[in-house]
């Protein structure tokens, strides 16, 4: 339309110009013509009428302005049809569209509802597993209190059974010995009783298997549990004062720990190297964790949170006082000959017992 439309524009401009030209030149043409047509009129008279070829001219000039101004009438019709036919066009394309939009638009309503009924079937899922979640974590949790009770019950049990043991480390193994033998007489002169009595006092006396001791070729501890917690108790206070000789080999006296409880305890070993370090004492809790005295004020750990947050004061305040341990520590061995009462200083050994914390270590290091 608009290629048409501009033809006939440069087809009207043009027609224009050449008609402007041409009624100039037929203006001029007319005028001498005139004046040549009065000067003869005078002389001929009779003369014949001669046809001005300007006035022929003027004829097509009018017949061309007749065909433009129709022309012009035919392109405005044309224009007039033509922004019709594009009004129903948009019209026809918009309704359409609407159509179109309308019909998607209808899609769309559909999908969104099934979504939603599908996020709320969904959400209702989630909700009941969540329910169900916490009825098993709830079920889990008091399981595994209730396993938790009951391996400290065995724990207990077993440890308050082996309160009354010790453990002896350094005795060579043989080929069909009779521990009772070999140990009975060298036991009684070490606690000053008769061999009489101390075999009264045996419960029991044993070598601990230990696929340890088997691989690194070394002989297995033996175990000896008494009748009485006193006696043990003798042994353990007597192993600060006075080291014990078997055939001519040092033994290490240490107490009768479960394995149970000694693998809980590793978890405490940076801490209780810390302490060990900076020369202060501490004492195992029965089941779980460990206590010990700091600046006046006494530490419970029960929690590996805890032992982190102590070690880290620790060793910050260690950093700071330029690695000196100036820390005001105790002193919890009996000594030879200060005569103190020997049921206090057993339970002041049970209390802060060197014995105790070096179960927890590989190398089970000998407390004189």
């Amino acid at each position: 339309m608009e290629t048409r439309e501009s033809k006939r524009r440069k087809e009207r401009e043009e027609q224009q110009i050449r008609t402007e030209k041409m009624a100039k030149i037929s203006k001029g043409s007319t005028q001498s013509q005139l004046l040549l047509t009065t000067q003869r009129r005078g002389s001929m008279e009779d003369s014949i009428k001669i046809i001005d070829p300007n006035i022929r001219i003027l004829d097509e000039i009018r017949k061309l302005q007749q065909e433009m101004k129709e022309a012009r009438m035919e392109t405005k019709e044309d224009i007039r049809t033509a922004c019709a036919e594009l009004r129903e066009e948009i019209k026809d394309t918009r309704a359409e569209i609407r159509k179109d939009v309308k019909k998607e638009l209808e899609i769309i309503g559909k999908k969104m509802d099934k979504l939603t009924t599908d996020l709320n079937k969904t959400q209702k899922e989630v909700e009941q597993i969540k329910e169900r979640t916490n009825i098993l974590e709830k079920s889990s949790k008091e399981l595994n209190k209730q396993q938790e009770e009951q391996k400290r019950m065995e724990w207990n049990n077993e440890l308050r059974y082996r309160e009354k043991c010790i453990k002896l480390r350094g005795l060579t193994e043989k080929s069909k010995e009779d521990l009772y033998e070999r140990l009975i007489p060298a036991l009684a002169r070490y606690v000053d009783i008769t061999p009489e009595e101390m075999e009264m006092e045996i419960d029991k006396m044993f070598r601990i298997n230990s696929p340890q001791n088997k691989d690194r070729n070394v002989s297995r501890d033996v175990a000896i549990c008494f009748a009485r917690t006193k006696v043990r108790d003798r042994f353990i206070q007597q192993s600060y004062e006075n080291k014990l000789w078997i055939e001519d080999m040092e033994i290490k006296i240490f107490k009768d720990i479960p394995p149970q409880i000694m693998m809980s305890r590793q978890k405490y070993k940076p801490l209780t190297r810390l302490l060990k370090n900076i020369n202060i004492d501490f004492r195992w809790d029965r089941i779980e964790g460990l206590s010990f005295f700091y600046q006046q004020r006494r530490y419970k750990i029960d929690t590996i949170d805890k032992a982190n947050e102590i070690e880290m004061k620790l060793r910050k305040e260690y950093k700071e006082n330029g690695g000196k341990r100036d820390y005001p520590t105790k002193e919890w061995r009996a000594s030879k000959n200060n005569g103190t009462n020997k049921e206090k200083t057993v339970k002041e050994l049970e209390r802060f017992d060197p014995l105790e914390r070096t179960e927890t270590e590989t190398d089970l290091l000998n407390w004189n």
